[in-house]
């Protein structure tokens, strides 16, 4: 895409979309925006659809089509929910450097993600930022779930986080089958790679698994990078098959979990 010096490159879904796909081949949602995207009207695919209707959204954190940071720089913003039986993918670059949500690659705010028995992919990269946040009554679902959260920092003083699953209220992921979910915090600044921040037994991250559930926090880049590469509270993992929890600290001066 070419520098576009007055249009800002977002796209907003004001209404509510719904698909019914009664043909023989799956159909594609696909929104490609150069910014950021907000999704603020559900978006969801009929349970008489015989078809599999596949979401796709991309939000490439672009500010009027430059690649260069910019405080205007958005990712994909959930304010409602999707659901359908095809696969979904979301994918979120924000270069803001803002915290948590504004500043975040892919921000969940307490909505639902239903892939059926199909895949969901969720990709979020900031910038001095969080590359995935979720809170407020988050829910996920799918067949297999990849989650992979990065946050590259740029300096001594900033700080980031790979995968935030905060909580108001339970954040609950479930895969009927795999679940993977990575969080990388990299660069010269500092931060936790995965973070989960849930509350008590009522109000704590739940992450679940018909097969195996597999959660992998990396640090890499600033060896003085005391926080851990993973840090969970409040946080509930269970899973049919294995459970794997993997932690890459930075250097011994970090703590791995």
């Amino acid at each position: 895409n070419t520098l576009n010096p007055t249009g800002v490159g977002n796209i907003t879904i004001a209404n509510a979309l719904s698909f019914n796909n009664t043909g023989p081949q799956a159909a594609t949602l696909s929104l490609i925006a150069d910014n950021g995207i907000w999704v603020n009207a559900a978006v969801n695919t009929a349970t008489a659809s015989t078809g599999l209707v596949h979401i796709n959204m991309t939000a490439n954190g672009n500010f009027q089509g430059n690649t260069a940071a910019s405080p205007n720089s958005r990712g994909l913003t959930l304010n409602a929910g999707i659901t359908t039986n095809g696969n979904i993918t979301l994918t979120g670059n924000n270069q803001s450097g803002a915290t948590d949500g504004t500043g975040a690659g892919v921000t969940n705010n307490g909505q639902t993600i239903n892939a059926g028995t199909s895949d969901v992919t969720i990709t979020g990269t900031a910038t001095n930022g969080t590359g995935l946040f979720t809170g407020n009554n988050t829910t996920i679902r799918g067949r297999n779930i990849t989650i992979n959260g990065t946050s590259n920092t740029t300096a001594s003083n900033r700080s980031g986080i790979g995968v935030h699953l905060f909580r108001d209220g339970t954040t609950n992921i479930h895969a009927a089958n795999n679940l993977a979910i990575t969080g990388t915090i990299s660069g010269l600044g500092t931060g936790n790679g995965l973070s989960s921040r849930g509350g008590n037994h009522s109000t704590a991250v739940l992450v679940s698994a018909g097969g195996t559930a597999t959660l992998r926090a990396i640090q890499r880049g600033n060896a003085n990078n005391t926080t851990s590469a993973m840090y969970l509270s409040g946080f509930r993992v269970n899973a049919t098959g294995d459970v794997t929890l993997q932690a890459e600290a930075a250097s011994s001066n970090s703590l791995a979990i």
